[in-house]
């Protein structure tokens, strides 16, 4: 073998054992094809290694085809919207939940960032986000975080989250923006009573107010029973839809005994957020 040389135009290797072999610039995609690696004719014609891209979207010159993609981030969602209070924690909890698709590469991380304004940090610097089924294999993933607020961290904010795939590609950030409510609502005013008389029954009314989120539901005590609680109704027969509910309850007193008895009660908003009970706070 003397003297073989491959063409620039046309991309063809004249070499003495095979003649007009393809044989272009080193990653050069071609039919589906990545030609990469050293290029030169030898007396087995084009040197070049060529490889089927499949998935791929990029022919490196020197390795071969690379997905160089990052995934895709949808369906960021946050629930509960407000966040709802743990008293074993103190905290007020929501979860961030997400979808991470990737066409070519299996999922391999997700994080997120959580901020009073729009923001989406350097890449790997989140908080981290875990698959919901248990683990990373596939190209499309499920991811979930919890995150604590605490007491006075109301206002709106923004949760934007991102996935890394297998190849090492970091994909670009899904945002959306969601309100923190920690207040709970006001104590009941214009509580009406009626005189009670033993085995009749009787109205109970009042009015229970919130400052930022809709009444949702609302509920009474008898007689310092804690562990029982009577649920209330909206007069108009709808909660969640105003800040200020007009509600009631029908007492009844069939088993009641004469003396002095005593009613509690208390709303809560859709911020899962209920009301202290009078007149200890109120």
């Amino acid at each position: 073998y003397y003297g073989g040389s491959c063409n620039v135009n046309p991309q063809y290797c004249n070499c003495t054992y095979v003649n007009q072999q393809f044989c272009p610039p080193a990653g050069t995609i071609y039919e589906g094809n990545c030609y990469w690696g050293t290029r030169e004719c030898t007396e087995n014609g084009c040197d070049l290694t060529f490889t089927e891209m499949t998935c791929k979207n990029y022919c490196d010159p020197q390795s071969g085809p690379k997905d160089t993609i990052g995934p895709t981030t949808s369906n960021v969602q946050v629930s509960p919207i407000p966040p709802k209070y743990n008293p074993a924690l103190d905290k007020y909890l929501t979860n961030f939940t997400a979808k991470i698709t990737d066409n070519c590469s299996e999922i391999q991380d997700a994080e997120y960032f959580v901020a009073k304004g729009l923001y989406c940090g350097p890449a790997g610097t989140g908080k981290p986000m875990q698959p919901v089924d248990g683990s990373f294999d596939s190209l499309v993933e499920n991811v979930i975080a919890q995150h604590e607020f605490s007491g006075g961290d109301d206002g709106w904010w923004w949760v934007c989250v991102r996935g890394k795939d297998k190849s090492g590609n970091w994909g670009d950030c899904n945002c959306t923006q969601f309100g923190v409510d920690t207040i709970p609502p006001d104590c009941p005013t214009n509580i009406n009573i009626p005189e009670l008389v033993c085995g009749n029954t009787a109205n109970f009314n009042e009015t229970i107010c919130d400052s930022q989120s809709k009444i949702q539901a609302a509920s009474y005590y008898f007689d310092r029973n804690y562990f029982t609680s009577y649920p209330m109704s909206a007069v108009d027969g709808q909660f969640g839809d105003e800040r200020c509910e007009d509600v009631y309850a029908i007492l009844d007193l069939t088993n009641l005994e004469d003396g002095c008895h005593k009613i509690e009660s208390h709303g809560k908003d859709t911020a899962e957020n209920w009301g202290k009970l009078p007149p200890e706070y109120c």
